[in-house]
């Protein structure tokens, strides 16, 4: 199972595990969260890059992962909707896979 864990006040989301869901290389459920981690982590990189945040932190290898963030304080709305757009997409993966994903709001 996948854990998913939205840390809202400190801004940072850690995912650990598997969804088991299929085959190695065939999981659709590994596929989608992958995918919103790897775009979250992107996310970041360009928003620290522009200076949105700072102190991003990245820790990403298969099966955990850890991302991390401090809004700048003139950007911290904005930050906050483009980043919650992509946790949004990992919440919904957990809702509609609850076998093999769960998300929780720390």
């Amino acid at each position: 199972m996948v854990q998913i864990i939205y840390d809202q006040a400190a801004g940072a989301v850690t995912v650990t595990g598997h969804a088991g869901a299929g085959e190695h290389g065939q999981d659709l459920i590994c596929a989608a969260v992958s995918t919103l981690v790897c775009t979250l982590a992107e996310n970041v990189r360009q928003m620290e890059a522009q200076g949105m945040v700072s102190a991003a932190s990245m820790d990403i290898r298969p099966g955990d992962c850890h991302i991390a963030w401090t809004a700048a304080v003139q950007a911290r709305d904005l930050v906050r909707a483009m980043l919650e757009t992509v946790i949004l997409g990992l919440a919904c993966v957990a809702r509609d896979h609850p076998d093999h994903a769960a998300f929780t709001v720390g």
